[in-house]
């Protein structure tokens, strides 16, 4: 996690568990569990609750941005988040922000 304290955002968390087990949480600017993150890491296996962790603090930074929430996000929203990552989308998110060239996943 490169050593650099992160305060003030959503954020991935190493936690210790009962038994000494290494896994990982997102937490809320107030160092707060975000719960339905949580839930969902604890039922990881093998190391992958890391990764998981990063790509869902991806998303609810996402949802914060855009203005919406878990209980509130419709296919079409969830559709131009995956469009804004760069997957393939006939729509006004179609292509990455990074590069502006082509989505991703397309081999060529």
């Amino acid at each position: 996690m490169g050593g650099r304290l992160v305060v003030g955002e959503l954020r991935v968390q190493e936690i210790v568990r009962g038994g000494g087990r290494v896994c990982y949480t997102v937490v809320d600017a107030d160092c707060s569990v975000v719960a339905e993150a949580d839930e969902f890491l604890r039922t990881c296996r093998a190391g992958t609750d890391r990764t998981y962790a990063y790509v869902l603090v991806d998303h609810l930074r996402w949802l914060r941005l855009a203005g919406l929430d878990t209980g509130s996000v419709s296919l079409e929203d969830l559709r131009h988040y995956m469009a804004a990552l760069g997957a393939d989308y006939p729509g006004p998110f179609g292509l990455p922000w990074w590069e502006g060239k082509r989505p991703l996943g397309t081999a060529h």
